[in-house]
């Protein structure tokens, strides 16, 4: 319990850098653009299936 104390700290005091921001950003934006595009696809793909039905 006490390392997980002592880690939890360091990790706040860490945080104000750059490059733990930038390395946070860019994983937010990963996630964003993942979940857009899946979006993006499933709804292609969803009116690719509705456009067959219709023919």
């Amino acid at each position: 319990i006490g390392g997980h104390g002592e880690r939890r700290a360091e990790d706040s005091r860490h945080a104000s850098s750059p490059i733990l921001k930038a390395r946070r950003a860019g994983r937010m934006a990963v996630a964003w653009v993942t979940s857009a595009s899946m979006a993006i696809w499933t709804r292609a793909h969803s009116s690719e299936r509705e456009s067959k039905i219709v023919n």
